[in-house]
């Protein structure tokens, strides 16, 4: 007899097993095809498909990390990379309906018939493992009773909160924990190293050279000198399974100039209610706050190796809920660290 709880986990291996074997297929096609870089392939896509099939880096990072991405997005990508040959010359893409896209579209339906599968939405081991030993999971504080204790001031939602959505096409539900995920602008550089490779600090230094005033200098009314970009997306404690924009927060995409490469300007910005609805409280049905949704912690160490997570590691600072902008110069001065001079 198996013990209770083996499934979970079996259900938890199998999804990510399935979008770690997607996302070695897609790296190895992109070899194959000139290993082109992240904003190659956004500019490629929307010269092809339109604005309609964006692929920001963020999706095509999540893509090629093993991280979950719609049905639309991953055939927009694999077309993407085979309209280039083996040589990285421009060519034409498959049709979307071509039969060489078929064992991609099967093999996502295998992955997101796992993902929403009663085994695997028990929790994953990780989640299962915290506060006591694998199968034996704490209970959280009721979210619904902590959400009226807190009667002096408005405090994030504590750990454990569900909240019920949407899928838009498909009417599918969900009920899940949801996080802010912030991103300043270069911090991706992490995707090139290893901890083991550079530390924080040195990450730190390189981040701030190449970003400090990039902002400042392409748009002087929008960001002063030193203030650097965040981006923000909606998606679980695990970085698994939803990740999209978060709503609300500054739309850089529409920006004087920042589509000018595809022709355009940007008109709108897709984010999480783009694809979902508005998430409910799973006990109260009360509306989210966004702004009291968590920001996730990310760390640069030798336990946790998280992209962009040598900002936090160096400075012990996370933003505010859609912040927009920080400044690393006074950032990295009040910790200490390496800043870059003002430019006279």
């Amino acid at each position: 007899m198996s013990d209770v709880g083996s499934e979970p986990i079996k259900a938890e291996g199998q999804y990510q097993e399935r979008l770690e074997a997607q996302a070695s297929d897609l790296k190895r096609l992109r070899a194959e095809r000139g290993n082109k870089p992240y904003s190659a392939i956004e500019k490629r896509a929307a010269e092809l498909f339109g604005l309609e099939a964006a692929l920001p880096r963020s999706t095509q990072s999540a893509a090629f990390n093993g991280k979950f991405v719609g049905l639309d997005k991953l055939v927009w990508l694999v077309r993407t990379l085979m309209s280039w040959d083996e040589y990285g010359n421009t060519c034409q893409p498959p049709d979307y309906r071509e039969s060489s896209l078929g064992p991609w579209r099967a093999r996502w339906t295998d992955i997101a018939a796992l993902r929403s599968s009663p085994a695997k939405s028990s929790g994953s081991p990780s989640e299962r493992m915290q506060g006591g030993q694998l199968g034996q999971r704490s209970e959280p504080q009721s979210t619904s009773a902590s959400l009226s204790s807190r009667s002096e001031t408005a405090q994030p939602y504590p750990a454990g909160t569900k909240w019920q959505f949407s899928y838009r096409k498909t009417g599918f539900e969900f009920s899940e924990e949801l996080v802010l995920y912030a991103e300043p602008d270069g911090s991706t550089i992490t995707d090139e190293y290893i901890p083991s490779d550079i530390n924080a600090q040195a990450l730190w230094k390189m981040w701030v050279m190449q970003c400090v005033d990039s902002a400042h200098k392409r748009w002087p009314e929008l960001y002063r000198p030193g203030e650097v970009h965040i981006s923000w997306y909606v998606t679980r404690p695990d970085v698994l399974g939803v990740f999209e924009g978060a709503p609300h927060a500054r739309d850089w995409l529409s920006f004087p100039g920042m589509l000018n490469d595809f022709g355009q300007d940007a008109t709108r910005r897709e984010d999480f209610l783009t694809h979902y609805t508005d998430p409910v409280h799973a006990e109260t049905g009360e509306p989210l706050n966004w702004l009291r949704l968590p920001v996730l912690d990310r760390g640069w160490n030798s336990r946790r190796a998280d992209k962009g997570g040598f900002v936090q590691e160096a400075t012990g600072w996370k933003p505010s809920p859609l912040q927009s902008t920080v400044d690393v110069r006074l950032l990295g001065a009040a910790a200490g660290l390496y800043v870059p001079p003002i430019e006279m």
